[in-house]
């Protein structure tokens, strides 16, 4: 069982690894629409085909979601779908890093709750209107040691309960189909849960399952969920695609973000576009990030070397450094508010 599990799971971190580069190339070329900006802060993404998120969803009851929106003001999101499904939740900055607080889907008026603490492991399942599980206090926010092979840390956190579907999905097969109200030996791998809680989790993973994917699966449906909050915590990056103001003591600059990095800078004063070298992303820790632009200014010959070190704000706006390298080396605050 042991074998067969982790050959599972190898196939799921292969097809995550696949998704991921579609995802590099989505998230640095810029591909793909534009978003659409609302006066709260909020944002919309437009979700085509072959976007990583529409891509992790693919054959759940879950699938086709047209767009992401995003408010980074408090910090939540949910994806829109046509009909009446749903499929939202909050994240929350673990140190620079971004990771879920919870994660909640509807489908025909059933659903589930997923809570997240800072290691990434699940903290509390609940069913809609049915029994809630939370993880045992000694055990809530313990790093776990992830697979060496492991490219998903919440697949890589939530082991324990992997393993868990993985031994009732062989119980299941043993016993015609009905998953057992404990897996073989009693007992679970979850370190300092009772048996009536891992009874209770036992319960609550069948529900979750069949209503993400039903099949006669509790481990498939469940690693999926775990590879669809992995491309979520990615795809917040794109929160910072837009036009912004950039002001600062000597001047003000139009920036434009397209697919994470800057794409176009204009003299707000002249309105003379700066030629543009080369750009890149140098660095994106949860709500700070690092653009370098060289560029070429106003016609000159010289290249300048352009450092935006800013960090989000509540308000949504961006607040830090703007960096000039040329014949001479300027250091200046900025802040840069959208358009």
């Amino acid at each position: 069982m042991l074998r067969a599990f982790k050959r599972f799971t190898f196939k799921a971190q292969a097809c995550l690894c696949v998704m991921l580069v579609l995802h590099s190339q989505f998230f640095i070329a810029g591909c793909g629409p534009g978003f659409s900006l609302f006066p709260t802060g909020m944002f919309i993404i437009p979700l085509e085909a072959g976007h990583p998120i529409v891509t992790a969803l693919e054959g759940s009851s879950l699938a086709g979601p047209t767009a992401l929106e995003v408010t980074p003001g408090t910090r939540q999101f949910r994806l829109i779908y046509s009909d009446a499904r749903e499929l939202s939740g909050s994240y929350m900055m673990n140190g620079d890093a971004i990771t879920l607080a919870d994660f909640n889907f509807s489908v025909h008026g059933e659903g589930a709750k997923l809570e997240f603490n800072s290691a990434k492991q699940v903290a509390a399942i609940s069913v809609h209107g049915g029994p809630t599980w939370a993880r045992p206090a000694d055990d809530n926010g313990r790093v776990v040691a992830a697979d060496g092979n492991s490219t998903n840390p919440y697949m890589a956190a939530n082991q324990d309960i992997l393993e868990l579907a993985a031994s009732l999905d062989q119980a299941s097969s043993q016993n015609g189909g009905t998953p057992p109200a404990t897996p073989p030996g009693g007992g679970g791998p979850i370190k300092g849960s009772t048996a009536s809680a891992t009874g209770t989790l036992n319960s609550i993973l069948a529900v979750l399952a069949a209503i993400w994917l039903p099949i006669a699966s509790i481990l498939q449906p469940l690693a999926q969920l775990f590879t669809v909050a992995f491309v979520l915590d990615n795809s917040f990056g794109l929160r910072f695609d837009g036009t912004w103001k950039a002001v600062n003591s000597s001047s003000n600059l139009l920036v434009t973000v397209s697919g994470g990095k800057i794409t176009k800078l204009v003299d707000d004063a002249s309105r003379q576009e700066l030629n543009i070298v080369t750009t890149r992303l140098a660095d994106r820790s949860g709500n700070r990030i690092t653009w370098v632009v060289n560029a070429q200014v106003l016609g000159q010959a010289t290249t300048v070397e352009f450092t935006f070190d800013v960090e989000e704000l509540t308000n949504g706006n961006l607040e830090g450094t703007l960096t000039a390298l040329g014949n001479t080396f300027a250091r200046v605050p900025v802040t840069m508010s959208r358009l």
